[in-house]
């Protein structure tokens, strides 16, 4: 059991702001590291991003490889490259978690795809497969319709392929928090609850400290921000925005063979259809999904509004919702279609440019970032690790995170859509 401090200790070696995956695993190995760590949450341990996700575990998540495609943020070669290696290090990382911190964080290799519905779109998926692996070799491969059959039935028989990952999977993101959490309090970290940062508090030009509902907090060696969609509220400048996302349950089902799965869709006619069958030149929408290890099956993906950027805060699910949810999950989870979606909920994931997090030191003093991060299963833990080796060790990581430079904006100029979704936001970035 996690034990909330009430009492204000108010001088600490490193306070991480943001108690989700990013931040709970950054705490904890500044607090392996020997560092004496106040973490400060808002509300609960995983209460935002964190735990608003549907647990996938990507190696390569399509939302970050699409986000800049064909604009100026479109990663180079170098830095797929860099971001391979960070990726195949969380799963890494992530495979030894359980044992590590005394949990289970229910990290299942049950496979990860993307699914064609047209010949187009299968070659469009075998021509990214083919370059991602003359960049960086990978496990990631482009499996014929008759093998994703027999891996997947629950699909059905109308595809074209998919492109796949063996040794992706699913996760449940609240026990790698609470697991981290408890893991390092048990070595010292303190943990503040209810705790909102107002503000940094600067001397010499160096950030100190923060500013709190409970007074301030001061550090000698740093401030980490991790605070996800949030990020705005202290640090305007940086361009993480929040990204409304939805998810649904289905009931508890046998157990299937379900991977970590990304499908796109269009809408015709007032009806869910497949990409090949959408209305020519338009955009398609993307769900995705994945399993929970009593056998849930867990799909989501943007609300049918578009929203203001306050509104992607908000954390309700309407009606029209859940009636497109469950025609897509009808439509395409075809030996499953029988199973009723029972519970929803909505939370806000980050969105930067390049669909990267923020991750490193910033042009202030004393303050660091690991914030952004949209694949936080796989990239949240890892990061943390990455951001403390940097802060422990004077800048040295053992996987080079420079490419996740959180000035890397620095200068650019974003006017983003007043409203706007996930297509929104890369038709946007597409045109600068």
């Amino acid at each position: 059991m996690i034990n909330y401090k009430h009492s204000i200790k108010k001088e600490f070696d490193i306070i991480v702001v943001g108690a989700g995956l990013a931040g709970c695993s950054t705490a904890y190995y500044l607090t392996k590291g020997g560092m004496k760590v106040a973490l400060l949450e808002l509300r609960e341990v995983c209460s935002g991003a964190s735990g608003r996700m549907g647990g996938q575990v990507l190696e390569l998540e399509p939302a970050t490889s699409e986000a800049a495609a064909g604009g100026k943020y479109t990663l180079s070669d170098e830095v797929i490259r860099k971001k391979s290696r960070v990726a195949l290090g969380g799963k890494a990382l992530l495979s030894s978690l359980s044992e590590e911190l005394g949990l289970d964080v229910e990290y299942v290799k049950n496979g990860s795809v993307v699914i064609a519905y047209s010949k187009e779109e299968a070659d469009e998926i075998k021509k990214g497969v083919e370059h991602q692996n003359e960049v960086y070799k990978t496990d990631i491969v482009f499996l014929s319709p008759s093998r994703v059959r027999k891996l997947y039935p629950v699909f059905g028989n109308n595809i074209y392929g998919a492109r796949y990952s063996k040794t992706d999977g699913n996760a449940n993101p609240f026990r790698i928090a609470y697991g981290f959490a408890y893991g390092a309090q048990k070595i010292g970290l303190e943990i503040f609850t209810y705790t909102p940062v107002k503000s940094l508090i600067f001397k010499n030009d160096k950030v100190t400290g923060v500013k709190t509902n409970k007074g301030a907090f001061y550090a000698r060696f740093g401030v980490v921000i991790a605070l996800s969609s949030w990020t705005k509220n202290i640090l305007p400048e940086y361009p993480i925005l929040p990204w409304k996302h939805l998810g649904f349950v289905t009931e508890q089902l046998p157990i299937l063979p379900v991977p970590a799965t990304d499908i796109y869709y269009g809408i015709a006619d007032g009806k869910i259809v497949d990409s090949h069958s959408q209305k020519k030149g338009s955009m398609p929408f993307r769900v995705y999904s994945g399993s929970q290890k009593d056998g849930n099956i867990v799909i989501g993906g943007d609300p049918v509004r578009l929203l203001k950027m306050e509104d992607h805060l908000t954390e309700d699910v309407h009606l029209e919702d859940f009636i497109r949810y469950g025609a897509v999950f009808n439509k395409f989870w075809v030996k499953a279609k029988s199973a009723s979606l029972i519970r929803a909920w909505a939370g806000a994931l980050p969105f930067t440019p390049d669909g990267m997090p923020l991750v490193g030191s910033t042009k202030y003093k004393n303050l660091y970032m690991n914030s952004g991060n949209v694949n936080g299963c796989v990239f949240c833990p890892i990061t943390g690790k990455l951001i403390a080796e940097y802060i422990l060790n004077n800048g040295k990581t053992s996987i080079p995170i420079d490419f996740l430079n959180p000035e890397r904006f620095e200068g650019d100029k974003f006017e983003w859509p007043e409203k706007y979704d996930y297509n929104t936001l890369v038709d946007y970035l597409s045109k600068k």
